[in-house]
């Protein structure tokens, strides 16, 4: 085994902390619906990507800002049905004074509340 010294540690949340798929691909079917936009263009590329990025690439006609305020409340809205990987709040506990954080292309209202 080789051993990784490291000054903190960086997380991802959807599927590192919590299972969140679901519920994000839920969010973007019913935001694609709302400005009938075809959901398979976006689900095969929001994964990951800044809902800022999503929506300049697939709706650029459509208002930024308040897209992706619409889209921050939905995901504040539907926040509470995402689960925890099991025993990912155990190793977090067990990190102690080792630095760590979260690192999502999610809004840090969205990465809080979640």
């Amino acid at each position: 085994m080789k051993l990784i010294k490291s000054k903190a540690l960086l997380f991802d949340i959807d599927g590192t902390l919590v299972h969140s798929t679901h519920q994000v691909e839920f969010i973007w079917r019913h935001w694609c619906r709302i400005n009938h936009i075809a959901p398979q263009q976006v689900l095969s590329i929001c994964h990951g990507v800044r809902s800022r990025d999503v929506i300049h690439r697939v709706a650029p006609h459509l208002p930024l800002e308040e897209q992706a305020a619409v889209l921050d409340g939905l995901e504040i809205e539907f926040s509470g049905k995402a689960r925890e990987i099991p025993g990912a709040g155990r190793f977090l506990s067990s990190l102690g004074d080792v630095p760590w954080a979260v690192v999502t292309p999610a809004s840090q209202r969205v990465a809080r509340q979640g």
